[in-house]
């Protein structure tokens, strides 16, 4: 139950608001052992007519450390039972980036896993089959992040907020894809936080938190 509900959420976050709807669907992946459990904060988003997954985190052994995650999975949209394959794999484990998508890719930025926090930028592209994924490091950003919010405005994608360098932050970076570099931008939020939402419409930007 708590899967599916998790899919209905993913599923209503990643389509175009004029696209949102209401649909139940079940299926996911399982080819790690304990993903079938469910995950949390993993990387998510939609490359045409594919739901793709990737890392995340639980607890699958009671009293065990948190486990984390590197498989990337794909399944098509169009499905009444997704039916996930295993396309490609994180270079590491982690979860608490973000997503966004760019083109015919998605970014997963940032994150982190038990070992250390993530400032990396990867560029995922999934071939035509769905069988497999490109994956590309691209520059890092100049702190790593965690538990942030990001939000993509033409070719610069900003990241507010979460975690920087290990601690809360309430800083804003510019990540210029067309240059591949990172900028501290000119404004922070009003507090340090690392629950939040950025969404943007007709080039504003909002931030949600509490």
């Amino acid at each position: 139950m708590n899967r599916l509900l998790s899919l209905f959420l993913f599923l209503f976050a990643t389509l175009p608001l004029s696209a949102q709807h209401v649909h139940s669907v079940v299926g996911f992946p399982s080819a790690e052992p304990g993903y079938s459990l469910g995950v949390s904060a993993c990387y998510a988003g939609h490359i045409g007519d594919y739901l793709v997954m990737a890392g995340g985190c639980n607890f699958p052994e009671a009293g065990k450390p948190k486990r984390y995650y590197a498989g990337v999975y794909a399944a098509r949209i169009d499905r009444e039972t997704l039916q996930w394959r295993l396309v490609g794999f994180l270079p590491e484990p982690a979860a608490y980036g973000a997503t966004v998508a760019s083109g015919d890719s998605l970014l997963f930025i940032g994150g982190n896993n038990n070992d250390h926090s993530l400032a990396s930028v990867y560029s995922v592209r999934l071939n035509a089959a769905g069988t497999g994924i490109a994956l590309n490091r691209l520059a890092d950003l100049s702190a790593t992040a965690d538990n942030m919010a990001v939000a993509l405005a033409g070719t610069d994608v900003f990241v507010v907020g979460g975690n920087q360098n290990g601690k809360p932050s309430a800083d804003v970076l510019r990540y210029q894809l067309d240059s591949n570099v990172t900028n501290q931008g000119a404004n922070s939020i009003a507090q340090a936080s690392n629950n939040t939402a950025f969404v943007i419409r007709e080039d504003i930007l909002f931030l949600l938190t509490h």
